[in-house]
């Protein structure tokens, strides 16, 4: 499979899982706002993505940012400090979500397309 195939599969994978309905019936899929960057290695040291190490990192932003910072919830990991402007950052397990003073809010995950998992989407703090 080509690595244009397996990232599309990845991103459909990903923006399936986080589109999600919690009930039948609940909602409609809508679309993203966000960009993503395909790499290999490590985030902190990019390299371009190869066939035996595909990585993708998605950041996202807007109404979705939002909700998934809200549906982490004040129990998630909380970081004050990896926060600039004086926000705060909840993360559990890959998913990582900042709100700065101000209300924005985006959030950050990563697929680690080679072995079929999830991955932290920016450097950590």
């Amino acid at each position: 499979m080509s690595n244009a195939k397996r990232v599309s599969l990845a991103v459909l994978l990903l923006m399936s899982v986080v589109a999600m309905p919690v009930a039948a019936g609940a909602q409609d899929f809508r679309p993203l706002k966000g960009s993503y960057a395909l790499y290999s290695r490590e985030l902190g040291d990019p390299g371009p993505p190869t066939r035996g190490d595909a990585k993708l990192a998605l950041s996202l932003t807007g109404p979705l940012a939002k909700q998934l910072f809200t549906h982490l919830g004040a129990a998630a990991t909380v970081h004050v400090e990896c926060s600039e402007d004086d926000g705060v950052t909840r993360t559990r397990g890959a998913l990582s979500c900042t709100r700065d003073k101000t209300g924005e809010t985006h959030c950050a995950l990563g697929f680690d397309i080679a072995k079929g998992k999830a991955i932290a989407g920016e450097v950590d703090c």
